[in-house]
């Protein structure tokens, strides 16, 4: 499901540095994401997880144009799409939703999940969120596995 976040409260998380934001005390990584206009932002409980920690993953896609953007949004997997890193998830089930939304001027589109565990070997990645399936960009952040 998705929920709508005034321009305002976006910009007063932006503007906390790495304190958090509703509760996600590290990692902040922004990009313009995919079509003009929009903008990703990423928020990671734990840039430098361990072997078998589940982390929360906060995706915000924000309009920052004065015209409604069309965005297609689905489940993915568990509520994002994230690739690059290996968690054990309990099941393969996917959800085959998906929805074309008009993005209005000043609004945002949240999602948030926690993780499985991660099961990929220490090392660093590159961890990919994907919060549309339209535009299908996504946004990539640096991701350290330590072990246990």
């Amino acid at each position: 499901m998705s929920h709508a976040l005034p321009a305002a409260l976006f910009a007063s998380c932006a503007a906390i540095a790495l304190g958090g934001c509703n509760g996600f005390p590290t990692t902040v990584t922004e990009a313009n994401s995919g079509a003009p206009g929009l903008l990703q932002r990423v928020e990671l409980s734990s840039a430098e997880p361990a072997v078998g920690d589940s982390i929360a993953v906060r995706s915000v896609v924000l309009n920052r144009t004065s015209a409604p953007i069309t965005v297609g949004y689905g489940c993915m997997m568990h509520g994002l799409g994230l690739d690059g890193v290996e968690f054990k998830w309990e099941s393969d089930i996917t959800c085959m939703g998906f929805a074309m939304i008009a993005l209005a001027p000043g609004d945002s589109l949240v999602r948030r999940i926690v993780t499985a565990p991660i099961t990929s070997p220490p090392g660093e990645y590159s961890l990919g969120v994907h919060q549309l399936n339209s535009p299908s960009q996504g946004l990539y952040v640096r991701l350290r596995v330590r072990a246990k």
